[in-house]
């Protein structure tokens, strides 16, 4: 009982907090994902997307792809993966002001993801399929620019989901990391 008291009033606290000043419009850019688990890999790696954010909409969209062609000494490696990721940021807090009207914002989210893949090794081919939950923790820099708003930001990504590559299945979790930029329109 004691906990729940605690984490409602920590709640209500931060509430104040929760919905700091972001960008108006929509919000359409380019994402770097990485580490251990992500909407495409299971184990490492960096995949690369757009992120979107449409005005109304307290969601924020990530569309991933990857791809590998190796070819060295005695292997030979395809991977090609898709993914999807969305998340609701329900904490934002202005931390810092800056001269032009620049922001800095915390943020902490929750979602969830799901990707597919192929991956060809030395002519074995195995498909792979990932979904689960994520909750990004990250910084947020917003330069305004004109009518419009440039945003760079970065996340440590904490992920757990169930996970299917080659034959094997199973529960997998780790933390990722995010890094994009994000024009405001």
């Amino acid at each position: 009982m004691k906990k729940l008291v605690l984490a409602l009033t920590l709640s209500f606290a931060l509430s104040a907090f929760a919905f700091a000043q972001e960008p108006e419009g929509w919000g359409v850019g380019v994402i770097g994902i990485g580490g251990d688990i992500s909407a495409l890999r299971q184990a490492g790696g960096w995949d690369m997307g757009l992120t979107i954010k449409p005005e109304g909409i307290p969601v924020y969209f990530g569309v991933l792809f990857s791809g590998l062609n190796f070819t060295g000494g005695s292997y030979n490696v395809f991977d090609f993966g898709m993914g999807v990721t969305a998340d609701f940021h329900f904490l934002r807090s202005n931390v810092g002001e800056f001269r032009g009207d620049a922001y800095l914002d915390f943020f902490v989210g929750v979602g969830g993801f799901f990707g597919f893949g192929f991956v060809s090794w030395d002519g074995s081919t195995s498909t792979s399929l990932s979904f689960g939950g994520r909750l990004p923790v990250g910084l947020s820099f917003v330069v305004p620019v004109s009518q419009n708003a440039v945003e760079v930001f970065a996340a440590l990504v904490p992920s757990f989901g169930f996970g299917i590559i080659h034959s094997s299945s199973g529960i997998r979790g780790g933390v990722g990391s995010e890094l994009g930029v994000r024009i405001w329109l």
